[in-house]
C-alpha cells in the first residue's frame, strides 16, 4: 500500500501454489471505478493433477487447443499480483469478482472463437 496525494495505491500479490481461484477483481465502497490491472501466469490449482490430466487430453483431441488456450481461455494461468488505486474518501475496499476456470470434464469444454 502507497499513499499518494489524491489516492492510496494497492499491491495484491497472491500465492502461485494451491490456488482455487484464477483471480480477483476488487471495487471500492462507494462504487467508483476501480482499475485493476495485473500480471498472470501459469499457477497450480489445488486440483491440478486432475486439470492436467483433463487439459492433456483436451490438447490431443482438439487441434490448435493450446493456442485457443492462450488466446481466449488461459485454464492453466492465474493472476499472481493486482495493483489498483482509489481515493481517500472510499472507506472500504470489496472483492467484487471471483475468476474460476474450472475444468472437471472434457466433454463439458466448449470451444469457439
Amino acid at each position: 500500500m502507497k499513499q499518494k496525494d489524491d489516492s492510496t495505491e494497492y499491491t495484491v500479490e497472491y500465492s502461485k501454489y494451491n490456488r482455487i481461484f484464477s483471480g480477483f477483481e476488487f471495487i471500492n465502497s462507494d462504487i467508483s471505478e476501480i482499475k485493476n490491472k495485473g500480471d498472470s501466469e501459469k499457477i497450480l490449482f489445488i486440483n491440478q493433477t486432475l486439470r492436467d490430466t483433463i487439459y492433456n487430453s483436451l490438447i490431443k483431441k482438439i487441434p490448435g487447443f493450446e493456442e485457443l488456450d492462450s488466446k481466449y481461455m488461459n485454464l492453466q494461468k492465474g493472476v499472481i499480483r493486482t495493483d489498483f488505486s482509489i481515493k481517500p474518501a472510499s472507506t472500504e475496499l470489496i472483492i467484487y469478482s471471483a475468476i474460476k476456470n474450472q475444468i472437471y470434464d472434457e466433454d463439458e469444454i466448449i470451444v469457439h472463437k
